[in-house]
């Protein structure tokens, strides 16, 4: 080996890196760039599958829970000597704009993928109704939902795992 050349390298002032260490480091850098979008695009559309979408739909019975208890509340304030309404189409506030489509079908009973029913709703004694439960059970068990849903005139919404709207009264469990 030429002295020369190894006393040239461990110069104190010589601090150039031979070119092709840097070329290196730049092809790897590339490389792991490439391996890590090709995984991301192999993953992101996963995240956001059919069960993003059973999600949404969950979030909105539970959302329709708390709007029917709002239309409740409404309609037993303007009716004190009735109480709470028995039937979903007498919620219609009297603000009711026609053509209010989410409104529409929210009272008609199903509404996103859900079947929302008033139950557990009778008169007392005085002819006023004090009571009432609401329940949003999947149309399509697995496809537009798994849980079903629950309130009373608390307005606390509860879920069951399995779909069962009776399950769901009797067991009262919370969303968290």
């Amino acid at each position: 080996m030429d002295k020369g050349f190894v006393e040239e390298r461990l110069v104190p002032g010589n601090r150039e890196a031979p070119p092709s260490r840097f070329w290196r480091i730049i092809l790897i850098s590339i490389g792991v760039g490439i391996v890590l979008l090709f995984l991301a695009a192999l993953l992101i559309p996963t995240l956001d599958g059919p069960n993003s979408h059973r999600a949404a739909r969950e979030a909105v019975a539970v959302g329709s829970l708390y709007r029917i208890t709002a239309l409740q509340n409404e309609y037993a304030a303007a009716h004190p000597a009735m109480g709470f309404a028995c039937q979903l189409p007498s919620l219609k506030p009297s603000s009711y704009a026609k053509g209010d489509k989410q409104l529409d079908d929210l009272l008609s009973g199903d509404h996103a993928g859900y079947k929302i029913s008033l139950t557990g709703c009778a008169p007392e004694l005085g002819g006023v109704v004090t009571q009432y439960r609401v329940t949003a059970v999947p149309l399509e068990p697995g496809k537009s939902g798994v849980r079903a849903f629950c309130a009373d005139q608390t307005g606390v919404p509860w879920y069951d795992a399995n779909g069962s709207a009776d399950k769901c009264l009797a067991v009262r469990r919370k969303i968290d």
